[in-house]
């Protein structure tokens, strides 16, 4: 069997199984963005609780399209996405749609404690759309 690597390089094997993976798809039309870029939830007691809203939306535009994404939270254990499964949300907006995230932020010891909301797009088009969290638990 002869097969042609993805910078053309031939390799060849006696037998054996090839494996042909499909190319990830192209970047979707659809731009996405975040809103506020930052979301400070103040000076919250131990063991309570606060939430505010990200928004994030696909914007309205000629030629757009639908965009697949998920939201993540990374840093401190405090902030959460409620009812979330496996600390994830999963969603797909239209063009002109808009999406609230309602992040909870429920410290568990005193201190300034901060973390990193992420929209991941599926198609891996627009890296770097977050949102920092920052939060005092006193």
């Amino acid at each position: 069997v002869a097969a042609l690597d993805d910078i053309g390089q031939e390799t060849r094997v006696g037998a054996g199984t090839i494996t042909v993976e499909a190319p990830p798809p192209p970047p979707s039309a659809g731009a996405l963005e975040l809103w506020p870029g930052d979301r400070n939830f103040g000076s919250v007691q131990v063991g309570r609780g606060a939430k505010r809203t990200v928004f994030v939306r696909n914007l309205p535009r000629r030629g757009g399209a639908p965009v697949a994404a998920t939201a993540l939270i990374s840093g401190s254990p405090a902030f959460s996405l409620p009812g979330a499964r496996s600390a994830q949300v999963h969603f797909v907006l239209q063009p002109g749609e808009k999406k609230p995230l309602v992040i909870d932020f429920r410290p568990t010891n005193a201190g300034k404690q901060t973390a990193l909301l992420e929209v991941v797009r599926d198609d891996g088009g627009q890296s770097g759309l977050s949102v920092s969290l920052s939060g005092r638990g006193r």
